[in-house]
């Protein structure tokens, strides 16, 4: 301002062109924050439908049969999250249900969720083994995704008329299984490498066999559960929820769902939800 006002002074001619000089500065400062604005909005409102997409392909509401109770959610972090459930009905009695967790947030993460449940269901009508659907996973993250993206998942095909549950689980979080004889926890352990490693596009993936009766009860998470940090950056970690699992296990499994959500928000209290929350919880009848 004192050099502009100095200029005024000694030459019109130059302080006429030093205003000149502002003036279109500003205009070029305004026009690029209209844009930035604009493009920001343009952004949220994909990112709004995006999400929309996303929920819009989870289940609608829980599943009851003769023999079977579902209930699942899922509670992203971001607009949209990488996390994904589903269930599937092959219509010989089974039931498969699946949830992944894609390493990472935004866009890719959620356009792998979306790929995710077309390939369960294509691949499902052809054979809904759980070694064929997660190689048919493993192939989809490999050759459709970016480098570098990599996915957790756990498949598990429930059979009432032969009382078995058969799973696959690639380097997810590691499912509860409470037996109702016996009043205890088991854990569906890893059979195979997360999926989307360099290397294992047409890799074989390995089944687990375990019984499954009346009254016996599956919880399967997202590591948004275990790993849901308080204010002093503790996590609520396995022993957490093993503790409402075993305080809930007559209810239902809606009931459970909402007992360990609580569980998780009471724990982390103040602090921001870093991670995807999701759960699929099922009850043999």
């Amino acid at each position: 301002r004192e050099s502009f006002h100095t200029a005024l002074r000694r030459s019109p001619e130059v302080a006429s062109g030093l205003l000149k000089t502002l003036v279109r500065k500003i205009r070029q400062d305004v026009v690029s924050q209209v844009r930035a604005s604009l493009e920001r909005e343009r952004m949220e409102q994909d990112l709004a439908r995006a999400r929309e997409v996303q929920m819009g392909m989870l289940p609608k509401g829980d599943l009851v049969t003769e023999r079977l109770e579902v209930s699942g959610i899922s509670l992203p972090a971001a607009e949209v999250g990488g996390d994904y459930f589903d269930y599937f009905q092959p219509g010989d009695g089974t039931l498969g249900l699946i949830l992944s967790d894609v390493i990472g947030h935004g866009f890719y993460s959620g356009l792998l969720t979306m790929m995710a449940k077309s390939c369960l269901h294509t691949q499902g009508h052809i054979d809904h083994a759980p070694t064929s659907i997660m190689e048919a996973m493993g192939r989809t993250v490999s050759l459709s995704i970016q480098s570098g993206m990599l996915m957790t998942g756990c498949y598990v095909l429930l059979d009432p008329a032969r009382g078995t549950l058969t799973y696959c689980n690639a380097g997810h979080n590691y499912p509860y299984v409470y037996r109702g004889e016996g009043d205890t926890l088991e854990r569906l352990q890893s059979t195979d490498p997360l999926l989307g490693i360099p290397g294992r596009e047409s890799a074989e993936h390995h089944q687990q066999e375990r019984p499954w009766s009346k009254g016996d009860l599956l919880v399967m998470f997202s590591d948004g559960v275990t790993e849901a940090m308080d204010s002093e950056e503790e996590m609520l970690e396995e022993e957490g929820l093993e503790r409402v699992i075993l305080a809930n296990r007559d209810r239902s499994p809606a009931e459970i769902q909402a007992a360990i959500l609580e569980a998780v928000a009471a724990h982390r209290g103040d602090a921001v939800q870093e991670d995807d929350v999701t759960m699929l919880v099922a009850r043999a009848l």
